[in-house]
């Protein structure tokens, strides 16, 4: 795992790196766990989920697979150390792109257009509330 599980919005550490410049801050991660529901009982084991995919009677067995859950502690932890650090950037942007899942490489060209479309409707709303400040100096 690299940083993202414990620190994947760094705009704290961007204050010290970025040596007093502008921050603009891209958050891609949903607002809310969009955890799946899994009904297993009080408990499972590894056995029983394998053999409710490969035996045809029974009901079959659904549990998370480990890179979802890994996928799913870094969302989380975006989720709950960003709410703070949103308002340490300059300019915050949260381009729409909720629908689309984490691994969805089929989808770039559509996410980049998502996020380019987001980026210029963020700062020319930001360069109109803020013409003055170093940002909007810099962006002209």
């Amino acid at each position: 795992m690299d940083g993202g599980a414990l620190n994947n919005f760094p705009i704290d550490l961007m204050q010290d790196f970025g040596q007093g410049g502008p921050i603009i801050a891209v958050s891609v991660t949903a607002e809310e766990d969009m955890a799946k529901d899994y009904d297993f009982g009080n408990s499972i084991s590894g056995w029983q989920a394998l053999l409710s995919r490969i035996l045809p009677f029974g009901k079959e067995v659904e549990a998370p697979l480990i890179p979802e859950t890994l996928l799913r502690l870094i969302t989380f932890s975006d989720s709950y150390h960003g709410k703070g650090r949103n308002d340490l950037a300059d300019l915050y942007i949260r381009p729409p792109v909720e629908h689309f899942g984490t691994l969805d490489f089929g989808s770039f060209a559509e996410i980049a257009e998502i996020g380019y479309r987001a980026a210029q409707q963020a700062i020319e709303e930001w360069k109109q509330s803020s013409p003055d400040s170093r940002l909007a100096q810099i962006i002209k």
